[in-house]
């Protein structure tokens, strides 16, 4: 007899946050195997620029998740502050060109869509659920903070159009 896994949404069966890790070995682990997870539920056919992006964070947050990993007092970018970062760019429309990331010293990180000095957009994660934003159209300025879960904001989503329209 034959036993199958079906491989649907792992959002639910999670490791980590809260978990009973005791050893930096254990703890090691734990994160190890809910990149794994969260590997299973990347779709196949996210863009390469997407997946480079992913990339691109994942050292991000390897290089500040130190206090002072600037040089000075910077706050460390912290495993909420990671998650929610991933979570925003599997979100983002394949369509979407991607944007420059960059970590805060206050321990955000931000997303940059720079299309010419007066049109600019800037979202920026902080491990609370809440993105908080501000934009650049021509004369024109937005800025705010939306919560968000499930999928992006209209607001934020309203914003990348008018950046790219």
């Amino acid at each position: 007899m034959t036993t199958a896994l079906a491989i649907g949404s792992f959002r639910s069966f999670r490791a980590g946050r809260g978990g009973t890790a005791v050893s930096a070995a254990s703890e090691a682990l734990d994160k190890l195997y809910v990149r794994v997870l969260e590997h299973l539920n990347v779709p196949a056919i996210q863009s390469a620029p997407l997946r480079g992006l992913l990339a691109n964070l994942q050292d991000l947050y390897d290089r500040c998740s130190k206090q002072g990993w600037d040089g000075y007092d910077a706050v460390p970018i912290i495993e909420d502050t990671y998650e929610e970062a991933r979570h925003l760019i599997a979100m983002l429309p394949t369509s979407c060109p991607p944007p420059d990331i960059t970590p805060d010293p206050t321990g955000h990180i931000s997303f940059e869509w720079y299309k010419s000095p007066r049109k600019v957009l800037v979202v920026s994660v902080n491990g609370t659920g809440v993105l908080t934003y501000a934009g650049l159209f021509g004369s024109g300025k937005i800025g705010g903070a939306e919560p968000y879960e499930t999928s992006l904001p209209a607001a934020i989503i309203d914003s990348l159009a008018r950046l790219y329209s």
